[in-house]
């Protein structure tokens, strides 16, 4: 992805700001259309800090195949990628600190993604519906079992 691509891609997505003032991405707009399948989720909408992406926001978005998170995303809401049926490779920012409930399940294309050592929070069923071939790695021990990762949180 080129710079330009990047500069570019906050007009992609819906947002609201936090009680704080900060950036919670929600959703992809209705007309965007990610290059290639590739979506580069930016460090700043509007000349503020995003640090969560909500829950649900790009559920279903079947034209992703590779997603980049900018460093300063913090929290990645529950079912955010849910069933991105298409979604090969997510890179997660290095300061990431908590992935909600099966935020990535039924991503049944996913093949690798790198869980950075930031992270604190790590609910169940995250990867529910994954591939079982799916990459997972991480710079530290996690103290979740990977049944619990690939398992489908109760309702």
């Amino acid at each position: 992805m080129t710079e330009l691509d990047r500069n570019d891609s906050t007009n992609l997505f819906e947002f609201a700001f936090s009680d704080d003032g900060l950036v919670v991405i929600t959703d992809l707009r209705d007309d965007a259309e990610p290059i290639d399948g590739q979506l580069f989720i930016p460090s700043e909408i509007a000349g503020r800090r995003v640090v969560e992406i909500s829950n649900r926001a790009f559920s279903g978005a079947d034209a992703l195949k590779r997603v980049v998170i900018s460093r300063g995303i913090k929290r990645i809401g529950s079912m955010a990628f849910w069933r991105c049926v298409a979604l090969e490779e997510v890179v997660l920012p290095p300061d990431l600190e908590a992935l909600g409930v099966m935020a990535f399940a039924g991503c049944s294309s996913l093949l690798r993604i790198a869980i950075p050592s930031s992270v604190r929070e790590l609910r169940d069923g995250v990867f529910s519906g994954c591939a079982t071939s799916l990459k997972l790695s991480s710079r530290t021990v996690l103290s979740r079992s990977r049944k619990e990762l690939f398992t489908s949180a109760p309702p």
